[in-house]
């Protein structure tokens, strides 16, 4: 397992979701929360495999750098502005990339 999930790492195939967040009294998005999946069809589409997997693997601070780059990344197509939130591991938060 370790061995695909590096590869899903190192070639990009991590896919982000965006998830509406929504003030209550407005109900207007004030952002959006970037969920991600591993490969379609795959075992890691599934992001519980998919962290699950990294975790077992000691691959997490890898797997947390390429979900972030890819939010990131995709995020750009949203209008300008939007705020984007992202979920990151404790240990990465030192991460220099």
């Amino acid at each position: 397992h370790e061995v695909e999930l590096r590869q899903i790492i190192s070639r990009g195939q991590l896919t982000t979701l965006y998830h509406p967040i929504v003030h209550m009294g407005s109900l207007q998005a004030m952002g959006y929360e970037a969920l991600t999946r591993g490969p379609s069809g795959s075992a890691y589409e599934s992001p519980e495999a998919l962290f699950s997997c990294a975790r077992l693997s000691k691959l997490g601070r890898e797997l947390d750098r390429q979900c972030k780059l890819t939010a990131i990344a995709s995020a750009r197509q949203k209008p300008a502005g939007t705020r984007l939130f992202l979920t990151t591991l404790p240990s990465t938060l030192d991460d220099p990339e």
